[in-house]
């Protein structure tokens, strides 16, 4: 029997528990409109797989810019499951000084606060932010803990997309101390996943790593059956039920920042409404410039600004919806990954309408489930949306494919359900590689 194969057939016999670290995403306390992400989902289903699970993060709610408890906080979800609060500072803007004080006094807090907890078997850590990672991994290697680094954006290569345009490795040396970090997390964790292979190979080149063990496990969601959604906002309800017959609806669920091209769409907006007035945009979300799209639409007809909804109607509006846009901004993390957005569409079977190529372009034109704009001239993508609204029969046929490939590989309960069983093969392959230490250090 190959190593792999033998500790996969090993059944951990002991309840796991593992920590999860990731501050920014949305948690299931103090909100019934919660909308569960990668780690909630990871939470969920391993506490499920009767795993001990405490997943730590920050008292500051990312998403709304809400406080949720004033001082540390643990909050119990049930007999399996935990969540540990750390408390930190707000901010207001997602790209400002106050969000990496808010960072800077998480990860100083980390070791100082976690000595509560009971110790874990393994730690599923989520990249970034960097200065967390960094105290997380000192820690484990301390308490002799393997660490999963789950990574989910490229930093800093994201923070050279911010520097305007010069050459790149004029980039890489004034960004040298963020690179020289990265590298140095990649390097000492003991596994690393992500959601797609091109992403564990940047980071496997940028840091020199040439062995280490690895996968990729893609954004999951859950699929809610129609029956199960009840709907009492009152914009929601007027949405799904005065849709015409020759309406035809795109959509847009997301937060309104810098990493969405939300101007593009505005700019197809205008260019549509003397042209078809039957196609309309609907841009749901809320963020740092909400207001000022507000003030750009106002005297737009066919583009509608409602705010934040919840996860359920959320899905209830795909129901009725004909294209999910997702208008990203074309940094490399896009162009690697294959965002929860495009998978979140794929659930309701919507076809996707994408400004990324890379991952996602291939993704697309191999399933035939979406169309992609290349994000330069409004002008061409508004003559693509005509040309796929005049063709009701080839969007039906993507939208049957996109829910298909959902349905086959991007389903929470199979995606989590595997990284679960990694998470065991990987606690044994630690303490097989812990034990092989130990007894070579003995012979010398």
């Amino acid at each position: 029997m190959s190593s792999k194969k033998h500790l996969e057939s090993i059944i951990i016999k002991n309840k796991l528990k593992i920590w999860l670290i990731k501050a920014g995403e949305p948690v299931p306390v103090k909100r019934k409109d919660y909308r569960l992400m990668r780690t909630g989902l990871m939470a969920k289903i391993f506490s499920e797989k009767n795993a001990n699970v405490t997943w730590i993060t920050s008292t500051f709610f990312h998403q709304k810019k809400e406080t949720l408890f004033d001082k540390d906080t643990i909050v119990t979800i049930n007999k399996n499951y935990k969540i540990f609060f750390i408390k930190t500072p707000e901010y207001k803007k997602n790209i400002s000084f106050k969000r990496l004080i808010n960072h800077r006094i998480l990860a100083k807090s980390f070791l100082k606060k976690v000595k509560v907890l009971e110790k874990p078997d393994i730690i599923v850590l989520s990249y970034p932010p960097m200065r967390l990672c960094v105290e997380v991994e000192k820690f484990a290697k301390e308490q002799n803990i393997p660490v999963i680094l789950d990574i989910r954006d490229l930093w800093p290569e994201d923070f050279a997309n911010l520097i305007p345009v010069i050459p790149f490795f004029i980039k890489r040396i004034l960004l040298f101390y963020p690179y020289y970090i990265a590298a140095k997390i990649f390097k000492n964790a003991f596994a690393i996943t992500s959601i797609t292979d091109e992403i564990i190979n940047w980071a496997f080149h940028l840091s020199g790593i040439t062995n280490k063990p690895n996968a990729a496990f893609p954004h999951g969601y859950f699929k809610v059956k129609p029956n199960k959604l009840k709907i009492k906002n009152n914009i929601i309800l007027k949405y799904t039920r005065d849709k015409k017959q020759k309406d035809f609806y795109i959509v847009f669920f997301g937060m309104l920042s810098e990493q969405f091209n939300i101007d593009y769409i505005i700019s197809i907006a205008e260019i549509l409404y003397n042209v078809n007035k039957n196609i309309k945009f609907f841009i749901f979300g809320d963020g740092p410039r909400k207001k000022e799209y507000l003030k750009k639409t106002i005297n737009l007809k066919n583009i509608f600004i409602p705010g934040y909804i919840t996860q359920e109607e959320i899905r209830k509006i795909m129901q009725k919806s004909d294209l999910g846009v997702a208008p990203y901004i074309g940094y490399q993390s896009f162009n690697l990954s294959v965002p929860n957005k495009v998978i979140e569409y794929m659930s309701g079977g919507l076809p996707i309408l994408s400004s990324i190529s890379g991952v996602v372009g291939n993704l697309i034109q191999k399933n035939n489930c979406g169309y992609i704009y290349d994000g330069l001239s409004p002008k061409e993508t508004a003559d693509l949306i005509i040309k796929i609204y005049n063709n009701p029969k080839e969007l039906k046929i993507k939208s049957k494919n996109a829910l298909n490939l959902f349905n086959e590989k991007y389903k929470a309960e199979k995606v989590y359900a595997d990284y679960y069983n990694y998470i065991q093969m990987i606690v044994k392959q630690y303490k097989i590689s812990s034990e092989k230490k130990l007894n070579s250090g003995r012979r010398r």
